[in-house]
């Protein structure tokens, strides 16, 4: 009889008992009160961490399993996100597996930097900045971006999000960025999400992928 077996036993023991008091409800919080456990559950825009992404070094980094049915929108945090040698930052998107999508994107990013507004569109990636983010160890690349309806089949999949970041002119120079885009290859569901830089690697940050009750 190992930890580990010990373990397996215990949680199963939890988990059959946490599916018995709340069901299959995603997103529901079990709490005591004075007599027994109760299933709350959130309200609605209420947001449900499902992932975290921590790139170190790496020319890319992604999430293949968070979007699904169990929520209708999805909204992803990007936090001081930086790279090794100064790029863009872009994305692109998978219906399928780890077969990153490089054509068909509607997508515009404007971003605004020291009193010069500059946009740029793609149809190979969606641009997540128009400036190169900098390089410097104590600022990155911030913000969020939300999807509306990934794994449905009737629409396109509209995305649309906010970002500030220091530009390669240093900690002095600060951009303000804009980004809407949507796959315009057709309305299936987008089952993954890919993360890199346009030149270099990611060198660090944190990327969080929230479900939206």
């Amino acid at each position: 009889f190992t930890n580990a077996g010990f373990t397996t036993i215990v949680w199963g023991t939890i988990s059959t008992f946490l599916d018995s008091a709340v069901g299959s409800t995603q997103g529901a919080v079990l709490s005591r009160n004075a007599a027994t456990w109760v299933a709350t559950t959130l309200s609605p825009g209420a947001m449900v961490l499902i992932n975290t992404l921590s790139p170190n070094g790496v020319a890319s980094i992604a999430d293949i399993t968070s979007f699904t049915t169990a929520y209708n929108d999805y909204e992803i945090t990007f936090d001081n996100v930086s790279c090794q040698t100064a790029g863009t930052f872009q994305l692109q998107v998978a219906t399928t597996g780890t077969s990153w999508i490089a054509a068909s994107y509607v997508a515009v990013a404007v971003d605004f930097q020291n009193g010069v507004n500059s946009v740029t569109s793609s149809t190979a990636i969606i641009p997540l900045s128009v400036f190169n983010v900098g390089t410097v160890g104590n600022s990155g690349y911030a913000g969020w971006l939300r999807i509306a309806n990934p794994a449905g089949t009737g629409f396109r999949k509209m995305m649309s999000g906010l970002s500030s970041y220091a530009t390669t002119a240093g900690t002095a120079s600060i951009a303000i960025g804009r980004v809407s885009a949507y796959w315009d290859g057709g309305n299936n569901a987008i089952t993954g999400l890919n993360f890199k830089m346009s030149t270099g690697n990611i060198s660090t940050g944190t990327i969080r992928i929230y479900g939206i009750v």
